[in-house]
């Protein structure tokens, strides 16, 4: 059952001004959350078709965070003899200070995901991580038009589930094992502000986007778009 979504408002990560260690601290919980709770394996599937062995490719990771996610990726894409090479971006410049520290090889660009600073279809793939929930609703459908615009293969767009299980939850370790004052506010705040599948695909429709989501465990949804030259070159070779 589908909690009722509040009103967009501005999450305490989202927020300037938080000392390095607080912000730093938040940034793992949240990567330990993909771990534990099938966010990376999600992402690992969705990205499996548009990988094949011995090949390169891009990959922007829009709203990065610490980069741990996008370094996963690499990682493990590697492991099946593709090489992807990773460019990071978020919108928050505290938040990419803790991710170069963490990875200062990695590039990483300052920008708003409403307005990226890259060519059309410049980039392979695209992938938002959590990240659509923080833009305000009026502006989400330009978010996902953005993603699409810069994909030349695919967009992945992985997002929470709002269901009541998945917000008691999201309290429950905000009141026993998260120690991080913003984890604790944002993780319920997140869930509460998640979508339905069906949500997901009516703003992939506005865009302008065709694209499917799908479910994982634990209440995770992965939206992946074939970029339109993507799917005109499969159907010419079928």
């Amino acid at each position: 059952m589908a909690l009722p979504r509040p009103p967009w408002a501005p999450e305490r990560l989202d927020q300037a001004g938080h000392p390095r260690h607080i912000l730093a601290r938040s940034l793992r919980d949240v990567a330990h959350a993909n771990h534990w709770f099938g966010g990376t394996r999600s992402l690992r599937i969705a990205l499996t078709p548009f990988l094949k062995p011995g090949e390169a490719l891009s990959l922007l990771d829009v709203g990065t965070g610490s980069a741990e996610v996008l370094l996963d990726l690499v990682r493990w894409a590697a492991r099946g003899g593709v090489t992807i090479q990773p460019v990071g971006l978020d919108a928050h410049a505290e938040i990419l200070a803790v991710a170069r520290e963490q990875a200062p090889r990695l590039p990483l660009v300052h920008a708003d995901m409403r307005a990226l600073p890259f060519r059309r279809g410049s980039v392979d793939l695209v992938l938002a991580t959590l990240v659509l929930h923080h833009v305000p609703d009026e502006s989400q459908v330009c978010a996902l038009r953005e993603l699409a615009r810069v994909a030349r293969r695919g967009v992945i767009v992985a997002e929470l589930e709002r269901h009541h299980i998945h917000w008691l939850g999201a309290k429950l370790l905000a009141a026993t094992i998260w120690r991080s004052p913003l984890t604790r506010h944002d993780a319920p705040a997140s869930v509460a502000r998640g979508y339905t599948r069906q949500e997901l695909e009516t703003l992939a429709r506005e865009a302008g986007v065709v694209a499917r989501a799908r479910r994982f465990w634990f209440y995770r949804l992965v939206l992946t778009a074939v970029a339109a030259d993507e799917q005109a070159a499969a159907s010419s070779t079928v």
